[in-house]
């Protein structure tokens, strides 16, 4: 039976038996009063007096039921709030952070370049405000060049990131990286600190010059012989002698010319921006072609080169 049905079925049944209570109470009520015989003023019979409050009670425990029911049954056809649950919002997918290891990397480098300059800086020939300047300048300098320098690199990273189509893969991809770099970033602190020391030796000889420098000179001989030692390229030209091509004889000898030819050493930090990039480059095209994401386009070159 539909429940829908329930709530009118109960409300027939409650006016019925309120129409026989209230009737049996009424007659109960129409019952022929006893006389006195003293003043012949009507009493209630024995039998029939106490049947009106009863009859009320009854009545009104079976109200009190027939309410409940009621309730009972308008609950279970309305639809409860656990039964009907709002549509519930597509909850974002919670990536692992795109953090291969750069933000730990130029935190751990600043800390170690900061101490070291400290310590040098040291003597009468420093004050205060000059170990100040001379580690702002520097670790300045040094973030300044990694951020330029491995902007390439992060850049990349991202593009393959958004590459793949996967949740699983890109969070595949950030924890292959993090764990390739890891040993290029230890790699390069050594580098680092070994050049660090080796600058800072020159620091120390500036201190304690004879002839003491300034204040100012001494603060700019430090900080080129650190930042020349960690963030600078070093290029050279170098000449190369070159038969000169002549369709005539020379007589006595083969003309020359000089040719100036230029070669670069990279930096410490150019180095580290170098094999990142390598690591990375093989790593997202082993992701990208696995996934599926390479074009049709790299896959052709590829074959070529091959």
């Amino acid at each position: 039976m539909p429940s829908s049905f329930l709530p009118h079925r109960v409300c027939v049944f409650a006016v019925v038996l309120a129409t026989a209570l209230q009737g049996g109470s009424a007659a109960s009520l129409r019952a022929a009063p006893a006389k006195t015989a003293e003043s012949g003023a009507e009493k209630p019979s024995p039998k029939t007096a106490p049947k009106a409050p009863v009859a009320q009670d009854v009545a009104d425990k079976v109200a009190q039921t027939i309410a409940k029911a009621m309730a009972a049954s308008t609950e279970r056809s309305a639809p409860t709030e656990k039964s009907v649950q709002a549509p519930s919002s597509t909850q974002p997918v919670q990536h692992k952070k795109l953090d291969v290891g750069f933000s730990d990397f130029e935190k751990n480098l600043t800390e170690e370049v900061s101490q070291k300059l400290l310590r040098t800086a040291t003597g009468t020939a420093w004050n205060d405000d000059m170990r100040s300047k001379f580690q702002k300048n520097v670790t300045d300098a040094m973030k300044d060049t990694l951020k330029v320098i491995l902007q390439p690199v992060k850049q990349s990273i991202g593009k393959t990131w958004m590459a793949l189509p996967k949740d699983e893969q890109k969070d595949e991809y950030v924890e292959t990286l993090k764990k390739s770099f890891a040993p290029v970033f230890e790699k390069s602190m050594e580098t680092v600190s070994s050049h660090l020391d080796l600058s800072l030796k020159r620091v120390k000889e500036y201190s304690n010059e004879k002839s003491p420098l300034s204040s100012v000179e001494l603060l700019e001989k430090a900080e080129f012989s650190v930042e020349d030692s960690l963030i600078t390229e070093h290029c050279y030209e170098v000449g190369a002698k070159k038969a000169a091509k002549s369709s005539k004889k020379v007589s006595n000898s083969t003309e020359t010319k000089a040719e100036k030819k230029k070669f670069c050493i990279q930096s410490v930090i150019g180095a580290l921006a170098h094999r990142l990039n390598d690591t990375q480059g093989l790593i997202s095209m082993s992701m990208r072609f696995e996934a599926g994401a390479m074009s049709l386009a790299q896959k052709k070159n590829k074959g070529i080169k091959h």
